[in-house]
């Protein structure tokens, strides 16, 4: 079956995103998290459509709601 270009197009964005470690969690609200290290753990930092700056992190096994502050 044949994807059509608009899909590939999407497709392609998130892998070259995830290349640089960036996970798009939720395309309808935004939520983008980015792979980092806190004390030595691997963390996502967590940025959500409408936030200025990065400002929350979270583990990489919690999700949104498992957010701290930076």
């Amino acid at each position: 079956r044949e994807i059509p270009p608009q899909a590939q197009s999407l497709r392609n964005l998130l892998n070259e995103l995830a290349g640089f470690g960036c996970i798009l969690k939720d395309h309808e609200r935004g939520l983008i998290d980015f792979l980092s290290t806190r004390n030595g753990r691997e963390i996502y930092l967590c940025w959500y459509l409408g936030e200025e700056r990065i400002n929350f992190w979270h583990y990489t096994d919690e999700g949104f709601a498992g957010r701290h502050p930076l």
